[in-house]
């Protein structure tokens, strides 16, 4: 809710949550009232109200900054304004004052209206004047006056009095010009408004005092107070928050006018604070700051401290309506429990906690929503918010900590890394102690890969749930966006409202290769495969196939998985789901489009392979051995379809999996459609060439800086042992060992090569 004084939607706005942030203003109407104090408030004002007139009192509301103090006291003027019409209430607002004159003067401003306001008309004017008699013996001079400006008015008043005890009212002429000249030579350090305003009115209470008895005026004015019908209430907020020298005057005002009947100041404040503040104003004096205290408070009440409880289920409703339902899922819904327990909310302790940390959580999670949609985990965001709030070192810590705390190689960080505690307990002893035991258990939670072996479905569940835990998501936490290079979420949207078209998933699929971010696609797909291929499975497996067009000619690494083999992987994983009997089905529609090349052939190679579970359903049982049987060679039969198909154009001869639709060709065929292409391609320069490529691969050599991969890039040839095999069979070997001499011009490096290999390694006709 937002707090703010004298707002006519406080009412309504206590009913309905506000979108803007918390300005941590105290509550000003009783409806606000969420901790159950009224009740206490409504028994002080009664008490107050109530309470004998002789004399005034000093009533202090104690407590620690935050827990509602202010709160507090407007629920007790409330109950005043509502039940006790007996009462004028009047506010000093000592925090806003600049200087000791102004505390001085503002202080006997309110009770000279409070006075005006509780007294007959007549009775008001003769208690005001007394009123102003008693303040000009209390007056100070504001130490903010230069030292010579000072002296100056000493000077005159100090000449101007002896003036007049010395020669009489005849010298009132000289002594009036003599403060004219002293204004004169003030008003040249910009200084004579004040001066002269001060000369004025010390002359005048001057001679005011010494025409009347002070102690006479002062029991006139206490008898006229104590027969009025009303009590004032004077409201001293903030007062440790005065700089020692002011609480000091404060504390002297209260002390001066404490013998005045029907007068009640209510003093909220933290007691250390005040103590600390008093010991440093009056150095000399023997009491300690509290005992001192005592001498001007006469009753104190401890501010009910907020019910921790209830102060957390303030928290949680206002999350409920910040961000919706907490929890997606069953397991999020457990998760948030687990969290909850291991205490996420224990170190809110007043409202103060809460709506402050509102307000950042809410400027962060607005970076995260995009049409109501999270790109983050929200119970992963609000627990990390939760440390950043209560404890910002740690949370710093755990941005540049990724690697290790991902599981990778430890290294040192600022001393922190001793090679004896975990990451999770270095973390944990950078908060402070009331802290400690919550933080450790929350990293826990939040982090659980520390200590165990995540297997994939868990990455994948995290990746899904966009948890913070997952290394693709872990940034997204701490740069308040997408991290560049990762799926955003309007593209997700996207694809699923393209599930069931095949041609619009692969489009979808081009922008996102087009940018630079293959890898990123196929994390995600093999995550979502399951969402994606909810309305067509097929559809879907198609949609793969298509990918081919976009994946680059030069295949991977030997310790780097090609893009075709992560496409297979999705798809296997979709397949794997179901039956056998669907999948199947599924499988053999997609084939019917006879779109792409590699992957298809692939994904049959993957079934068809020996060691395949593809033919085990998810209870353990495999399909009968004739039909697996005769399920392979259709399946084999299509692959050689697809393969023959692009032989006819330059698919086929531009695939990066070329040598391995070669081998297929030649091993499942019939062998003389695979002898004519192949002794064609030998003939060519440029053809022979792109074979000799398709049996090399490119590995990154790793860099001087561990993690970081050179440019240097390495070409492996002894696969060239492949394609001797390929042409031995199809009756192509002289024409191979032709190719050197070929393509000498063209590629003398990669000639000189294969002319070594097949010197020592082509076997005998």
């Amino acid at each position: 809710m937002k707090h703010e004084a004298g707002d006519t939607t406080m009412e309504r706005e206590a009913e309905e949550p506000s979108p803007y942030f918390h300005n941590d203003l105290p509550i000003e109407q009783i409806v606000q009232d969420e901790l159950g104090r009224s009740e206490f408030a409504r028994s002080l004002s009664k008490a107050l109200a109530n309470r004998p007139k002789d004399g005034s009192l000093v009533v202090g509301l104690t407590g620690k900054w935050g827990e509602g103090k202010t709160s507090l006291v407007n629920l007790i003027l409330r109950y005043f304004e509502s039940e006790h019409t007996n009462v004028e209430v009047m506010h000093f607002p000592v925090w806003s004052l600049t200087s000791r004159d102004a505390i001085h003067d503002d202080f006997f401003a309110i009770i000279k209206n409070a006075v005006r306001n509780s007294s007959s008309r007549e009775n008001a004017r003769k208690n005001v004047a007394r009123l102003e008699l008693l303040a000009s013996r209390m007056q100070v001079i504001d130490a903010s006056i230069p030292i010579f400006v000072a002296l100056l008015v000493g000077s005159g008043a100090f000449l101007t009095s002896w003036l007049s005890n010395t020669f009489g009212n005849a010298t009132s002429v000289i002594a009036s010009i003599l403060i004219a000249g002293l204004s004169y030579v003030a008003s040249k350090f910009n200084l004579i408004s004040k001066v002269v305003e001060k000369m004025a009115e010390f002359r005048k209470k001057q001679a005011a005092i010494r025409r009347e008895n002070l102690e006479q005026v002062k029991k006139e004015l206490q008898a006229d107070l104590e027969r009025s019908d009303k009590t004032i209430v004077v409201i001293i907020d903030d007062l440790d928050r005065l700089v020692p020298e002011e609480v000091k005057l404060v504390l002297q005002l209260l002390k001066g006018t404490g013998d005045l009947p029907n007068l009640i100041y209510i003093l909220p404040y933290d007691e250390m604070l005040l103590a600390k503040s008093i010991e440093s104003a009056l150095p000399n004096t023997k009491d300690h700051g509290l005992d001192y205290l005592d001498k001007i408070v006469q009753v104190r009440f401890r501010v009910p401290p907020p019910d921790v409880h209830k102060v957390r289920e303030i928290l949680t409703n206002r999350l409920n309506e910040l961000i919706g339902p907490t929890i997606d899922t069953q397991a999020e819904a457990e998760r948030w429990g687990q969290l909850s327990y291991a205490g996420a909310l224990r170190p809110f302790r007043t409202l103060r906690d809460v709506y402050r940390f509102l307000n950042s959580f809410k400027l962060s999670l607005s970076q995260f929503r995009t049409d109501e949609q999270f790109s983050v985990n929200r119970t992963d965001l609000l627990v990390l918010e939760i440390i950043k709030h209560f404890e910002p070192a740690v949370h710093a810590s755990i941005q540049v900590m990724k690697r290790e705390i991902m599981g990778g190689p430890s290294r040192d960080f600022k001393g922190l890394m001793d090679g004896k505690k975990t990451i999770i307990d270095k973390l944990t002893d950078l908060s402070s102690e009331p802290n400690k035991e919550v933080i450790g258990s929350l990293l826990k939670i939040l982090f659980p890969q520390q200590g165990q072996i995540i297997g994939q479905d868990k990455l994948v569940e995290f990746y899904r749930s966009f948890r913070v835990a997952h290394p693709d998501m872990f940034d997204r936490y701490f740069t308040l966006l997408v991290p560049e290079g990762q799926i955003l979420p309007a593209e997700q949207a996207a694809l699923m409202a393209s599930r069931d078209q095949s041609k619009k998933l692969s489009a979808i699929y081009h922008e996102i290769i087009a940018g630079g971010r293959l890898n990123a696609l196929m994390d995600h797909l093999f995550a979502y495969s399951e969402d994606l291929a909810e309305l067509s499975p097929s559809e879907f497996l198609r949609s793969l196939f298509q990918i081919e067009g976009d994946l680059p000619n030069r295949r991977g690494g030997a310790f780097s998985m090609d893009p075709e083999d992560s496409i297979v992987a999705v798809a296997m994983r979709l397949l794997k789901k179901r039956s056998i009997i669907d999948r199947v089905h599924i499988f053999q529609e997609a084939l019917k489009s006879e779109e792409g090349l590699s992957i298809p052939v692939l994904l049959i190679l993957r079934i068809t392979d020996d060691r395949s579970d593809f033919f085990i359903d998810p209870a353990g049982r495999d399909m009968e051995e004739d039909e697996k049987k005769k399920l392979i060679l259709d399946l084999r039969e299509a692959a050689l379809h697809y393969i023959e198909t692009a032989s006819h154009s330059d698919a086929l001869m531009n695939n990066p999996n070329l040598i391995t639709l070669l081998y297929k060709w030649q091993g499942w065929g019939s062998g003389n459609g695979f002898a004519s292409w192949l002794g064609e391609a030998l003939l060519s320069k440029d053809k022979a060439l792109r074979v000799l490529e398709s049996c090399e691969y490119e590995q990154r050599a790793m860099g001087v800086t561990p993690g970081v991969p050179s440019t240097t890039i390495k070409r492996k040839v002894h696969q060239y042992q492949d394609i001797i095999a390929i042409a031995k069979s199809a009756g192509s070997l002289d024409l191979l060992k032709k190719v050197p001499a070929l393509i000498e011009s063209e590629d003398a490096t990669r000639a000189g090569i294969l002319r070594d290999f097949l010197g020592s390694n082509a076997p005998e006709e």
